[in-house]
C-alpha cells in the first residue's frame, strides 16, 4: 500500500511527474484530476438544497469539494467558492423571492 501524503498533494505530483515522462504536462494532469472532483461536487451541490433535494447529496458533495481543495493550490479556494455560489443560485432559482 502506498504511503498517504496528506494535504501536501505530494502523491499527485509524483503521479503527474510519472505521466510527464510520457509526454503530458503535469499541470494538465493535475487540472484534469481536480476538475474531475469539482464537477460532480458542483452538481451534487445543486441537489443539496433548494428546489431539487436529493438526500444523499449533502453527504457526497463535500467529499468531492474536499478532494478538489486537496489537489489544488490556493486558487482552488476561489474557484470552489465561485462554484458553490453558482450552484446555490441555480438550486434556489424561483424558490426564494
Amino acid at each position: 500500500m502506498p504511503p498517504y501524503h496528506g494535504l501536501s498533494g505530494e502523491g499527485h505530483l509524483q503521479r503527474a511527474k510519472r505521466v510527464r515522462k510520457h509526454g503530458v504536462d503535469q499541470n494538465v494532469v493535475i487540472l484534469a484530476h481536480s476538475l474531475g472532483a469539482l464537477l460532480p461536487g458542483g452538481a451534487l451541490q445543486v441537489l443539496e438544497f433548494g428546489q431539487w433535494m436529493l438526500p444523499v447529496a449533502p453527504w457526497l458533495g463535500p467529499l468531492f469539494h474536499l478532494r478538489f481543495s486537496q489537489e489544488t493550490p490556493l486558487w482552488g479556494l476561489v474557484v470552489l467558492c465561485l462554484v458553490l455560489a453558482f450552484a446555490g443560485e441555480i438550486s434556489n432559482r424561483g424558490a426564494i423571492r
